[in-house]
């Protein structure tokens, strides 16, 4: 790590800015299903902003495919592998994947987020139209 990156944070100017010290693949959105257990459980850091379709509209730009982190596969799949050799993790585990799905098919069971989740999974927008969506949203909420 820099001098610079520790005294004043990563990618603060010029000359910080990009991969060489750190590359953090950050999803929000892992699809649609899990958007609906978002918008139900609400926002963590912004209580005060709900999740409509303008935060399916900000995060899922998905035009663009980076595959790079596939090069840690390998190391993933064996670290998995022994995290879930410990039975009571790998209980906790099946344990949260099953409520997340027990989760998304109770909501789609409710309208209002069977219509989000439709609409999520119909709206097709360029870049520039996402862009205007998005901002015309924020005006509004």
């Amino acid at each position: 790590m820099t001098r610079e990156a520790a005294d004043n944070g990563w990618r603060n100017s010029r000359k910080s800015i990009g991969y060489d010290l750190i590359q953090l693949n950050h999803y929000a959105l892992r699809s649609a299903e899990s958007y609906l257990v978002k918008r139900q459980r609400g926002r963590a850091l912004h209580v005060d902003r709900s999740i409509g379709i303008n935060y399916w509209i900000r995060m899922d730009w998905n035009d663009h495919r980076d595959v790079t982190i596939q090069r840690n596969l390998p190391r993933l799949q064996a670290e998995y592998d022994r995290l879930l050799q410990d039975l009571s993790l790998r209980s906790w585990h099946q344990k949260g994947l099953d409520w997340h799905r027990a989760k998304a098919k109770e909501l789609h069971g409710m309208d209002e987020f069977e219509e989000l989740y439709q609409q999520t999974l119909t709206l097709k927008l360029t870049a520039t139209e996402r862009v205007a969506y998005a901002l015309a949203l924020d005006v509004e909420s």
